[in-house]
């Protein structure tokens, strides 16, 4: 009789474990269900950017859909939070939960240089087909390494060569012609290569370096060249693609992988959505930029055929040539881009 109360206590027991266990889980999930999580998404762009315009009107509202208002998100543009390189360690402390980088952590992360080689990418598509799809994870992996959690890719532009000279055409005409380069080895080893003489100046000194001929043009995107206030200054636009310029949306890594799963499902998606909501805009704006180059200015652009490239990236080789000697990984890395179609 003992024995058998015993074991009638016994399951009571277990029952009774189980309910609570089970409770507790509920009422875990419940409160998870019930928390939410505010979000500054700090960026360089200004606000009438696409990048800026695409956060508001597609990212925002994405993260709170799918997130049933779990997770509000404020765009912080213009450098509110600070300048890229401010904003950029915020987001590795976690005072910032996340941003869109360019190729700040470049010097840090190897791998990125990858990115800012000449000829690397045949244009904004296959970058984005790299940066969005599995060899991103490869590419980009680095990031984590630095507190940094990547969670979509996009682009500003393609590179290409503008000046007041003439237009070019062959490696010929790059002979002589003064430009405009960032603070970069590759940019500045790349225009040498071409033949053109590289001076790095802030951007800020650009427009009156072309107007006392201090300079004679600028690599950059069509946008930039409109943008920056050039337009008046630049008479031919060779649309070359030497580089595609990146950009990223990126997330505290610490605090993103605290989130639900599908929370960070939620804003890898909305990423992914605005980031193509950026990309839509930039390509009309650029179609409609290069129109209003020809009509108000005069500015030829030049479009160069993949066969008529050949010479211009023969020629930059040696610069691709001396980064693989740096890295062991670079060749392999080099080969798997150029098979992403």
């Amino acid at each position: 009789m003992y024995k058998k109360r015993t074991r009638s206590v016994n399951i009571l027991g277990l029952f009774v474990l189980v309910f609570v266990v089970a409770s507790g889980i509920m009422i875990c999930g419940q409160a998870e269900a019930k928390k939410t999580w505010k979000v500054r998404m700090a960026t360089y762009f200004g606000s009438d950017h696409a990048a800026s315009v695409a956060l508001r009107e597609v990212f925002v509202p994405m993260v709170k859909e799918k997130t049933n208002g779990r997770v509000q998100v404020t765009v912080f543009d213009s450098c509110q939070l600070g300048a890229e390189v401010e904003f950029t360690e915020g987001v590795r402390a976690g005072i910032i939960e996340m941003a869109i980088f360019g190729n700040m952590l470049e010097n840090t992360l190897p791998k990125l240089k990858i990115l800012q080689q000449p000829f690397v990418f045949r244009g904004v598509d296959h970058l984005l087909k790299v940066l969005n799809g599995p060899l991103g994870k490869k590419l980009l992996g680095d990031f984590e390494t630095v507190g940094v959690e990547p969670v979509s890719g996009f682009s500003q532009g393609e590179v290409h060569l503008g000046n007041n000279v003439r237009p070019i055409r062959t490696l010929e005409d790059c002979k002589g012609i003064r430009m405009r380069v960032w603070q970069g080895k590759s940019i500045i080893e790349t225009v040498k290569a071409l033949g053109i003489a590289p001076t790095a100046m802030a951007l800020t000194e650009v427009y009156t370096a072309l107007q006392q001929g201090i300079v004679d043009g600028v690599p950059n995107s069509i946008l930039n060249y409109k943008n920056m206030g050039w337009a008046d200054q630049i008479k031919y636009i060779t649309k070359l693609s030497i580089m595609v310029f990146p950009n990223y949306y990126v997330a505290n890594k610490k605090w993103f992988d605290g989130l639900p799963a599908d929370v960070q499902k939620g804003i890898r998606d909305s990423a992914v959505a605005s980031a193509e909501y950026t990309m839509k805009i930039l390509n009309e704006k650029e179609a409609e930029t290069e129109r209003w180059f020809k009509d108000q200015y005069g500015i030829e652009i030049i479009q160069i055929s993949e066969t008529e490239k050949e010479p211009f990236k023969k020629v930059t080789q040696v610069v691709l040539d001396d980064f693989c000697s740096k890295y062991s990984w670079a060749r392999e890395l080099l080969a798997d881009i150029n098979r992403v179609k």
